[in-house]
């Protein structure tokens, strides 16, 4: 194949080789960082249908941002032979296990979590992974413990059907973690997932899995007819509740298991007396802490620059607001019913980026050009300013982050709001979160106390507010949902066919809109009816979408450009910004426009007059997942160092 891949993967060295693919180490050339490029065996290419799904499927995980779904950077055909390129990861999980035999249950828990949320937003989507086993967990050591993602999704179901071998193995699976339904051959679901993720939790605490040692049929028979065994029996001192939670994962029968993977990683951490994980920036230090009074309201003696204030009037219609859609379809959710009790401020030097303790006294703002960072919860996958200052989702954290720069202060605070939160849009006097099933709730801006909540019961993919209305947009079903809040009380309206594959909805102008990747179309809905008013062509490979500046303004990443978007008569304007990318995000306000390279992390200013950059690239952080302006800051979140960075200009 030689050892250039796609033009830019050069490869270094053989990681790993098995009876799919061979693992090499190799540089991304064109951005100059790490990557891990798997190359599939030459009979696997030769098969049609197998290089179809692989094709479709890598075409669709190429544009998946899920903090726990390992990322897919490129993907192709050379001298015969596919090939996918993704991060390279310090470790998989059973190499880990091979090195260490056991996990302590807290530490064996806080990866199998992550690993249950990625399952959970797959099977939302109709995605079963089918081959669960520590292989296909990777590890990246990071400051919170290690960051795990899951791999190889759709590649297991691509490249079989539900049949077994000769040998009675289900065909491309791995017999030690295949669940009873699979050996039978009968049709899979997402409890098959379930299944082999208990028996990864089992083989992290037991250092093997619960079948073992076993070969063909006795293996087969043990999975259909043997009662698992208690890991308590193997590991000494494990609590009976964890043992009972994953024997009841290894159920042989689905409806006997959990509804969902999160539901068994959340009995399993019930039955250690531990909360679900929650970052420790959250919790915030002891002389940090605000409390909360029995209404919800935030109130901190040590506090005098900012304070908590009445309720908001309504924001001016026209008043942008937008939410990039991440499509995270993950495990169902309620309503949080409470505010979480902690608040941390943090005083920031000139340039500096240094915290210090929260007063009243504060420090200057940071310098233009300056950027600074502000840990929040786990997984920040959307952004939303407004009155009340910039809103973070934290979806991995199940909570808000509300960031508010007034003065010399940055302030910052947890909020509890819907299970795995990735909307958040800021409207008509209040903060909106939705979760991935349409679980939706209104917070105050000013004080977090709860407004209003409805579940909604519809995919939610992305959010926006305006005009009397919530947006939300189904990614899968190609729709928009009007949700009326004009009375207070959430209640849903029509449901609009918008297009195929949007990604990103905004109000502004009048109107609303939405970016269709699929269609590579920009479609303006009227504010009151929900009808599409217009649909303006673009060219392909769109992806942000911000309203500001009087234009809407769309991220093309694969040209490197953006595009000026007359809101009245729809006339174009291309705007060649920089090396193209596979995702990009853009932002307006303030008298700027910018470009956010999810590839690289940088942000480059634009003038939103002539179009022009102003300045050099500068790199803002790591893993891009949302930008937003306020108070001449540009704001983007890094959904995997659990970061908002401000950039002030």
């Amino acid at each position: 194949m030689g050892d250039l891949v796609g033009g830019r993967f050069r490869l270094d060295a053989e990681l790993a080789e098995g009876g799919m693919s061979r693992v090499f180490e190799a540089v991304d050339l064109k951005y100059d960082r790490p990557a891990a490029v798997k190359v599939l065996a030459r009979w696997l290419a030769n098969d049609d249908e197998f290089r179809q799904r692989f094709e479709r499927e890598s075409y669709a995980a190429e544009r998946v941002t899920h903090p726990h779904v390992l990322p897919v950077w490129d993907y192709g055909e050379q001298e015969g032979l596919l090939y996918l390129a993704t991060p390279l990861c310090d470790n998989d999980l059973g190499h880990l296990l091979g090195e260490r035999k056991q996990l302590e249950p807290e530490h064996a828990l806080s990866i199998i979590s992550q690993i249950a949320w990625a399952l959970d937003w797959a099977h939302g989507r109709g995605v079963i992974h089918r081959d669960v086993k520590p292989e296909n967990v990777l590890l990246v050591g990071g400051p919170r413990g290690d960051h795990a993602y899951l791999a190889d999704f759709g590649l297991a179901k691509a490249g079989t059907d539900n049949t077994l071998t000769q040998a009675g193995h289900p065909a491309g699976l791995t017999p030690a973690y295949a669940a009873p339904e699979q050996w039978r051959g009968d049709v899979v679901g997402p409890a098959a997932d379930q299944y082999a993720l208990a028996a990864t939790l089992y083989t992290c605490l037991a250092g093997h899995p619960p079948f073992h040692p076993r070969r063909g049929p006795s293996l087969r028979e043990a999975h259909l007819h043997e009662a698992p065994p208690d890991v308590s029996g193997v590991v000494g001192g494990m609590s009976d509740g964890l043992a009972a939670t994953i024997t009841r994962g290894l159920a042989k029968e689905p409806a006997h298991r959990f509804a969902t993977c999160r539901e068994l990683v959340a009995a399993a951490e019930t039955s250690l007396r531990r909360r679900p994980t929650e970052t420790a920036v959250d919790r915030g230090r002891p002389e940090e802490t605000e409390a909360l009074d029995a209404t919800g309201t935030i109130s901190s003696p040590a506090e005098s620059d900012v304070s908590p204030t009445a309720p908001e009037p309504a924001l001016a219609p026209a008043a942008p607001s937008r939410r990039r859609g991440r499509v995270l379809v993950a495990a169902g959710g309620v309503v949080a019913a409470a505010l979480a009790a902690l608040v941390a401020v943090l005083v920031l030097g000139s340039g500096s980026g240094s915290g210090g303790g929260g007063g009243g006294g504060g420090g200057a703002q940071p310098a233009a050009g300056k950027v600074v960072q502000l840990p929040v919860g786990r997984a920040p996958i959307d952004l939303a300013a407004g009155r009340g200052g910039v809103f973070v989702a934290n979806s991995g954290a199940d909570t808000l982050t509300r960031i508010a720069p007034q003065r010399a202060l940055i302030k910052q605070g947890a909020i509890a709001a819907v299970k795995t939160p990735f909307g958040v849009a800021v409207g008509d006097g209040r903060v909106w979160a939705v979760g991935p099933n349409g679980d939706l709730v209104a917070l105050d801006p000013g004080t977090g106390r709860r407004l209003a909540s409805k579940a909604l019961n519809i995919q939610s993919d992305g959010i926006a507010a305006g005009y009397g209305a919530v947006w939300i947009f189904n990614g899968t079903g190609g729709t928009v949902t009007r949700v009326d809040v004009s009375s207070g009380q959430p209640r849903i309206g029509p449901i609009v066919r918008v297009g195929n594959g949007p990604t990103d909805i905004a109000v502004g102008f009048g109107a609303v809109w939405v970016t269709n990747t699929g269609s590579a179309t920009l479609v303006r809905l009227d504010p009151r009816s929900g009808k599409v008013t217009k649909i303006i062509q673009l060219r392909g490979g769109i992806s942000g979408l911000a309203v500001g500046e009087r234009a809407v303004w769309v991220s093309n990443p694969r040209q490197g450009s953006v595009i000026r978007v007359d809101p009245a008569t729809g006339a174009l304007k291309r705007f060649r910004v920089g090396r193209p990318a596979q995702e990009a995000d853009v932002a307006a306000g303030d008298g700027a426009v910018f470009y956010v390279n999810h590839d690289d992390g940088t942000a480059t200013r634009l003038d939103p007059g002539t179009g022009r950059s102003k300045g050099s690239p500068v790199r803002v952080t790591g893993s891009p997942s949302s930008a937003v302006i306020a108070e001449h800051t540009l704001w983007v979140s890094d959904i995997d160092r659990a970061t908002v960075a401000g950039l002030r200009f």
